[in-house]
């Protein structure tokens, strides 16, 4: 019932989906997002020469270059290439295993946002300035911001949102804000907690699908409802 659309980073090349579509019989769009790559790889080397005056910089290996391409690709950039004839994209990440037998997970039309799951926004040394960003941002727009600073966000690595949602106003200025301080490429600030501090500010309630799975790279750690 769903179109399946596999985003990837170069490395799936045109005899393998020809494979990959073969063996499933069932037809795919493959998108190609080696140039956020690039572009995610100079933004990292550029912010660690002269990090932001809002967040410091982290990068753990000196590789996370690709994980923060990531995290902007899944907060600002997937817009960008989600073909405007879908109204909704359900998110699941390749390290995601779904348990089987589950029923449709789509929620109801009038939902703009939902996830599997919710958490706090992230460890403390890869979201440095992003409560004080967030915070200016909600008062400069008449938002709502939570006055200890704490907030709630979804687990992302599956999630769904509404693609009018997405390319909202609000959502893009918020986009927009966070791109200038360029602290998902200095601190490396994810599209977990990013997704939450914007779900807060709007007061959007937690929508949770009924959804669960293993994350490979947490582990193989359960996630979801029973």
């Amino acid at each position: 019932r769903y179109d399946q659309i596999v985003i990837h980073e170069g490395n799936i090349t045109a005899s393998d989906q020809r494979q990959i579509i073969g063996d499933l019989n069932i037809d795919i769009e493959f998108i190609d997002i080696t140039s956020h790559f690039e572009t995610g790889k100079k933004r990292t080397e550029e912010a660690k020469e002269n990090p932001p005056a809002i967040c410091k910089y982290y990068d753990s290996n000196n590789t996370e270059y690709g994980y923060k391409t990531m995290c902007d690709f899944w907060f600002r950039l997937f817009c960008t290439v989600i073909p405007r004839r879908y109204k909704s994209v359900l998110r699941i990440d390749d390290d995601v295993i779904l348990e089987p037998n589950l029923t449709d997970p789509t929620p109801e039309d009038s939902v703009l946002f939902s996830s599997a799951q919710y958490q706090g926004p992230d460890a403390a040394e890869v979201i440095h300035g992003l409560e004080q960003l967030s915070r200016e941002f909600a008062q400069e727009n008449n938002l709502i911001w939570p006055s200890d600073g704490e907030w709630r966000s979804p687990i992302t690595n599956v999630m769904y949102i509404k693609m009018t949602f997405a390319r909202s106003s609000i959502v893009r200025k918020f986009q927009e804000y966070v791109d200038k301080s360029n602290c998902i490429y200095s601190n490396r600030w994810g599209d977990l907690p990013l997704w939450g501090a914007l779900l807060t500010m709007l007061n959007l309630p937690e929508h949770t699908m009924k959804l669960r799975y293993s994350h490979g790279s947490w582990g193989g750690k359960m996630l979801g409802q029973e």
